[in-house]
Formats: C-alpha cells, structure tokens, sequence
C-alpha cells in the first residue's frame, strides 16, 4: 500500500476543506486514490476467500463505502467522510452477517470484525447460541492469540442482565451486550510494506472463528 502517504494528505486536506468545491477540484486525485484503494482491497479478498469461503461470492469492488456521508438525521453536515474503508460479508458490504471491516484514516487504521449493531432479532439469537455453546464461545474469545490481537469481544452493553438469563449466568457480561465485534489497531509501518496484505490476513485469521459462531447464530 505504498500509496497510503499520498492518501493520508488528500484525507487530511480534505478533512480541512470538506466542502464540494474543493472536492472536485481535486476529484481527480481522490479517483486515482479510491482506483488504488480498490485494487488493495481486491488483493485481500483473493486472499480472504481462503480463509472464508463464504466470501468467494462477494464482489470486492461492491464492498467499498461511498466517501459521501449521509448526514440526513446529523448534526455535522460535512459531505464527505475523512476515510476509506470497506467491509466483506458473505451477501456484500450491506450484510447482516458478520465480517471484515478494513478502516484507514490518518492516525486511525484498523481491521474490525464481527457484529457491530445486530437488530434485535439477530441480537436475541447471538445471546442464545452463547449461552447454549458457552465452552466453544470462551474457547474463541478467550484463546490467548485472540487476547493478543484484539483484547475483547466490544459493543454497548445492558445495565443488566438479559430478562432470559439468570442476573448470575456465568456469561452474564457477554449477554449483556448489544453488539459483538472486534479492533486491531494497524500500525502504519505495517501497511506500507510489500506484505501488507499477508498482515491483514493473519489478523483475520484469528477474527475468522469468532465470525463463524455468530454466523452460525444468525442464520
């Protein structure tokens, strides 16, 4: 990704002039970055698949986000987002389905997985699947590689325990969350080097057995 510098000061710049008239005067940069960006993002997903086979299906250029913000119900009426980022689930980047999220911004890259806000049916489900599977649940989140790359299973949480659990389940904590995903944090020297992708793999690799038990809940 030996273009990341180049795209770290057209993020920043924009970011300091987030308004139309700068943007397409410099539209012509922001292509060839997104056309380098996609490129990136389909060398990860050749890869991936090997991971996830769930995945052969997605298309990886389908799976970039818009740089345009959606600031209908926002107080910030920025147009445009300070990042690029991606996201590969099986059904595409507007999936239900854990997966993979691929975020760089300047000072802010990171890989994250999982299930960041499942509606509450989905929800309902990940809590039963947990507290039916508990040891192979602790096995995932609980692995010492795990621990290592992405310190904990994240989200918003209940003030208390679910009405369907026990106050004192023994997973009282996970059931209590609204949400199960995961952050590494990519270092930047990391990301300029010829075995970029191979990193980005071998973090997915341990987030992979997480996605597939709460797929396997979803479903």
């Amino acid at each position: 990704m030996n273009y990341l510098p180049e795209l770290f000061e057209f993020l920043l710049a924009l970011k300091a002039n987030n308004h139309k008239t700068w943007f397409d005067e410099n539209k012509p940069t922001y292509q060839q970055l997104r056309t380098a960006f996609t490129a990136t993002v389909k060398d990860f997903h050749a890869q991936l698949v090997g991971i996830d086979a769930a995945l052969a299906t997605v298309e990886p250029a389908k799976c970039l986000f818009r740089i345009n913000r959606d600031i209908r119900f926002s107080k910030d009426k920025s147009p445009y987002k300070t990042n690029f980022s991606s996201y590969m689930a099986a059904g595409g980047s507007q999936s239900e389905l854990a997966g993979y999220y691929l975020h760089i911004e300047p000072n802010n890259c990171f890989m994250g997985g999982g299930l960041y806000m499942p509606a509450n049916p989905e929800l309902k489900k990940v809590r039963q699947e947990i507290d039916y599977n508990a040891q192979d649940f602790l096995a995932i989140v609980q692995n010492p590689d795990f621990v290592r790359c992405f310190g904990k299973v994240q989200g918003e949480k209940l003030k208390n325990t679910p009405t369907d659990y026990a106050k004192d389940h023994p997973l009282a904590e996970y059931l209590k969350l609204k949400g199960f995903f995961v952050v590494h944090h990519l270092p930047i020297e990391k990301l300029t080097t010829p075995d970029a992708i191979h990193y980005l793999i071998s973090v997915c690799k341990i987030m992979y057995p997480l996605n597939e038990f709460l797929n396997k809940a979803v479903k």
